[in-house]
């Protein structure tokens, strides 16, 4: 059985609610953990309709290019803005409203996912 990407949903869910650890470090997190379920769900789903990725690169922007030509460019522009984010989140040094960027990435993950079943 492969894994459950969308897991790092939840897994995002419990960084953002863990008042233990630093505020920032923990949105940021769960920032880029969301947009990781949806990305990676989004690749199952295509993969499952026989679109081979590489783990290349530019597999991200496969994704996108993907998505779209399902007829998914409404869930590729979520992802779209859910990856400027995750850059962000993950490479900006300077201070943004992460917490904005979690409830849009939180919903945004949970989107996708709901949209876009995977064929077994």
């Amino acid at each position: 059985m492969s894994f459950d990407w969308t897991h790092f949903l939840d897994v995002a869910r419990d960084l953002a609610d863990n008042s233990d650890l630093d505020t920032e470090a923990r949105l940021r997190s769960a920032v880029s953990r969301a947009y990781y379920a949806a990305f990676n769900h989004a690749r199952t789903y295509l993969t499952s309709r026989g679109v081979t990725f590489f783990r290349e690169f530019g597999d991200h922007e496969r994704v996108l290019e993907q998505l779209r030509s399902h007829g998914h460019t409404d869930l590729a522009d979520e992802l779209y803005r859910m990856r400027r984010w995750r850059n962000r989140a993950d490479y900006d040094t300077g201070h943004s409203d992460f917490r904005l960027m979690w409830i849009g990435s939180n919903a945004g993950a949970q989107a996708i996912i709901d949209s876009l079943t995977p064929s077994d």
